[in-house]
């Protein structure tokens, strides 16, 4: 009893500490996306060099959409890529792009000799 108590109060006190759970870093950073999302290929090579960076992508709607979600995700999006300048650079987006086209090219050809 007296370890589950201890166990409990470092879990308590580490939580504390790292700020209840919330990550501060850019892994904390998620770009968000209206509409259709992109081909799966895509989707995936996006998500492993996103993950690498430290941020990610997440779609919070689809085609039909409200001017005010419009606006939000506009203000958050700003909030976030001024955030990501800051950490990476003002051309952050276009090295961001090379290096997730050539992680499909990589994926591309795996999947052509998986499909052999």
């Amino acid at each position: 009893m007296l370890v589950m108590r201890l166990a409990l109060f470092l879990c308590a006190l580490v939580s504390l500490m790292t700020g209840c759970g919330q990550t501060v870093g850019p892994k904390s950073l998620t770009i968000l996306e209206l509409g259709l999302p992109p081909k799966n290929d895509y989707r995936n090579a996006r998500s492993i060099v996103a993950d690498k960076w430290g941020f990610d992508f997440k779609s919070v709607a689809g085609c039909v959409v409200t001017d005010h979600l419009i606006d939000s995700v506009k203000a958050h999006n700003t909030f976030v890529e001024a955030r990501l300048d800051s950490l990476f650079g003002a051309d952050w987006e276009e090295r961001f792009d090379l290096e997730v086209e050539k992680e499909l090219v990589i994926e591309r050809n795996v999947r052509g000799l998986i499909d052999l």
